[in-house]
């Protein structure tokens, strides 16, 4: 059923189409929006990447490669093979913080863990096993991430137990 008479201008030619209502909705909107296949082909396309960076910086984690002196955003990568700004962005988003921040709190929970497992283990060994370079830079970040020191932590679970 034919409900209107449309006049188009395409490429400067002019065009009498006879179309339907609902025919009229699809023809407005694929002139004057992103085709609809183009936009779900976009998010396809993210969630895929958003996936693939997902495994990728899972496996990366279970590898414990944070633990490394010298890690960066850039080397990280480089070794997934993704761009800076995408795993910037998927771990600001899954994490809520920010690249070096969330390398300085899994350092700490495995320096936590390596205290725990191994009580007569100095600062300074753990400070090294975690990734970092000297003793008083372990500490700086691990007192910004629990709120105290990792000897006084130590302590703590030592009395704890």
């Amino acid at each position: 059923m034919v409900t209107k008479v449309k006049n188009i201008i395409c490429k400067s030619v002019n065009i009498r189409i006879f179309l339907s209502e609902k025919q009229n909705k699809l023809l407005y909107n694929s002139i004057n929006r992103k085709p609809l296949s183009m936009s779900k082909l976009n998010i396809h396309r993210k969630a895929k990447d958003s996936l693939k960076i997902k495994l990728l910086v899972n496996e990366w984690v279970e590898k414990k490669e944070y633990l490394q002196h010298d890690i960066g955003i850039e080397k990280l990568g480089a070794e997934l093979g993704i761009n800076r700004t995408y795993i910037s962005n998927f771990i600001n988003d899954t994490y809520n913080s920010n690249f070096n921040t969330w390398i300085h709190k899994m350092r700490v929970d495995e320096a936590k863990k390596i205290m725990t497992d191994n009580p007569n283990i100095t600062m300074g060994q753990i400070a090294v096993m975690t990734g970092y370079n000297d003793q008083a830079h372990f500490s700086k970040q691990f007192k910004i991430i629990t709120g105290i020191s990792p000897m006084k932590w130590r302590k703590e679970q030592t009395n704890r137990n």
